[in-house]
């Protein structure tokens, strides 16, 4: 840190009239001037009514006059016209016995610069070698300069040049402060998520996706009239004055929040968020080719019974994180029950985290049946959570939270290693189990990390279990969104002695070429395409399709969730085809398998309705 503005040439001047013993007079002065002329502060001396009674050399390069001229001249008239009652106050309150001071000022010089000094007002009137007030100055210009751009790029995004994080949340407490001396003058926070970005990112590249993001920031600065990014940001103006304009800030890869000022109403923050998303829909050119992204938007309403901007940007992150689940392109507004759900979903995360910690979970087995015969083809291993508080729970109440958190990767670890370790203990009991006797469900994140393949050979050589009884299902939304990691994975899977199939097929978009390429054993159709097949002659003929197309394929097709009657006579005489559903059997614990593997399978119908 440099020394303060006085501490050079004040102590200077001191240390030369002490010396010599008497008050200022002209040979001290040229002394004085010889030492103090290639300085480049400005000293001063004034009477207690603030005439100038010696110049420095320095302040009178500044003010273009010889220092000579200066005395006698009041120094408050060779500084700019609105500084003026602020050194006036100041050079009172030091004359009336209160400490020093010090402020801030723009100054032109005499050569048509403006420069910035920090100057320090001191009495040195009990200094019988002063007997008066002494003024320094220092040029902080450049150190201004480099603080307004340090400021700068800590509160700004590097790459759009828009408010970041931290300088939001300093403009929406602002905005919290201004709202309560203005009469709870309403604004918004909207946060806005891309749909679509990842996809431009991983096809396209980094590159490309760095520049879409700052096209999609012009797009939104152009759509809400917001200020220009750029331009550097000094501290928020007074503790009850708000910013002067609405704000757009740039708070995670692809993520963008708005804060808008002057709603009138919940409906306006809306249109506001909707013509964003109108202005997004059209495509965006980069490298020649036109892009296409969406936008969900969540948007809280202040300022309410807000206190803090913190809590209002988590609102609308919780709406937007509602919206994104409500599907693509959507706009939803915070409310008190979102904030429930969201405080609910954390304490499921947190209880999620807690329970792989202290192996609350355990697996059932659902069997599949053969269809028209009796006895099992194999088991789905179904994961379950022993919940200190509720109970047992099943995979709909908490892998979506897993997934979202990615604890999916701790948790199907376990799940396949756990699997394998049933397998072993069939296998000693039951030497003679068919192969692909278990069934195990892999989710897209599993399957996308690179030591997918080198994991599951680990957990094959702890457990001693031969491959070819263990059977991998991968979802249907990987096969269509990721098709080469999929291949390659039924591949290496296969390669292993494994079998693997599609799950949920039939739900979203897999072709006929994506389950010839992906070279699945088998496909278990969605249970979505049971139900509508019971009421819809269109969809029983796409059911009858599927089952042609894999025996076509030399596929088989388990159908699972058959849960009414209605749905065996549908599928009744399919070729290959096999069944799961609690119309058959619910998911059963461990013990209760045995009597499955230990029954002999026979040639006679299945009876159903009784297990």
């Amino acid at each position: 840190m440099p020394p303060p503005p006085d501490s050079l040439v004040a102590a200077l001047a001191r240390a030369v009239t002490g010396r010599l013993g008497h008050a200022l007079g002209p040979r001290l002065e040229r002394r004085l001037d010889a030492l103090l002329a290639e300085a480049s502060d400005l000293v001063w001396t004034l009477d207690a009514r603030g005439r100038i009674t010696y110049a420095s050399p320095a302040a009178g390069r500044l003010a273009g006059l010889d220092p000579a001229v200066m005395r006698g001249l009041p120094l408050a008239s060779l500084l700019p016209a609105e500084h003026r009652q602020t050194f006036e106050q100041l050079l009172r309150h030091v004359v009336g016995g209160d400490a020093g001071d010090r402020w801030t000022c723009q100054v032109p010089s005499a050569r048509g610069e403006t420069f910035e000094f920090e100057f320090v007002i001191r009495d040195a009137r009990h200094d019988a070698a002063v007997r008066g007030l002494v003024v320094t100055g220092r040029d902080v210009t450049e150190r201004n300069v480099v603080a307004a751009r340090l400021r700068f790029e800590a509160l700004h995004d590097p790459l759009t040049g828009l408010p970041n994080r931290a300088l939001l949340v300093e403009r929406v407490n602002a905005a919290l402060i201004a709202a309560d001396g203005r009469r709870r003058q309403s604004f918004a926070v909207a946060y806005l998520d891309l749909d679509g970005f990842k996809a431009v990112n991983d096809v396209l590249g980094h590159s490309a996706g760095d520049t879409l993001l700052k096209l999609v920031a012009d797009r939104i600065i152009q759509t809400l009239r917001i200020p220009e990014p750029g331009r550097p940001t000094g501290p928020i103006r007074g503790p009850r004055r708000g910013p002067p304009a609405d704000t757009l800030a740039r708070v995670g890869g692809d993520e963008f929040v708005a804060l808008l000022h002057h709603v009138d109403h919940p409906a306006g923050a809306l249109r506001a968020a909707e013509r964003v998303q109108a202005a997004l829909s059209d495509p965006f050119e980069i490298g020649g080719r036109d892009v296409h992204v969406a936008a969900s938007v969540g948007v809280s309403i202040g300022p309410g019974a807000y206190t803090a901007a913190d809590d209002m940007v988590r609102d609308a992150d919780i709406a937007m994180y509602r919206a994104k689940r409500s599907g693509d392109g959507r706009v939803r507004l915070f409310d008190q029950p979102m904030h429930e759900a969201m405080a609910a979903r954390l304490r499921l995360e947190n209880d999620l985290r807690a329970a792989i910690e202290r192996d609350q979970f355990t697996l059932h087995f659902q069997p599949i049946f053969p269809a028209g015969r009796r006895g099992v083809q194999g088991f789905e291993a179904l994961v379950r959570w022993q919940h200190p508080e509720r109970g047992l729970l099943t995979p709909d109440e908490f892998l979506a939270s897993a997934e979202d958190t990615r604890l999916i990767l701790p948790l199907g670890r376990w799940i396949l290693r756990e699997a394998c370790r049933q397998l072993r203990r069939w296998l000693d009991a039951v030497p003679s189990l068919p192969a692909n006797v278990l069934s195990v469900n892999l989710s897209a994140l599993e399957i996308l990390q690179p030591d997918a393949i080198a994991s599951l050979q680990q957990v094959l050589a702890d457990t001693g279990v031969p491959p070819r009884l263990l059977r991998l299902e991968l979802t249907e939304s990987l096969a269509v969104r990721d098709p080469d990691v999929a291949i390659a994975f039924c591949r290496a899977v296969r390669a292993l002695g494994m079998s693997v199939g599609v799950d949920d097929f039939g739900a979203g978009h897999c072709s006929l070429s994506h389950l010839r390429r992906l070279g699945v054993d088998y496909v278990k159709v969605d249970r979505t395409l049971l139900d509508e097949a019971v009421q819809d002659a269109a969809a029983r003929g796409i059911l009858r399709a599927t089952a042609m197309v894999a025996e076509a394929l030399d596929l088989d097709v388990v159908f699972q969730g058959i849960e009414r009657r209605e749905h065996l006579v549908m599928v009744a005489g399919f070729p290959r085809s096999f069944l799961q559903g609690y119309l058959l059997s619910r998911p059963v614990p461990e013990v209760d398998t045995w009597r499955w593997l230990r029954t002999p399978p026979a040639g006679e119908e299945v009876q159903h309705g009784h297990r």
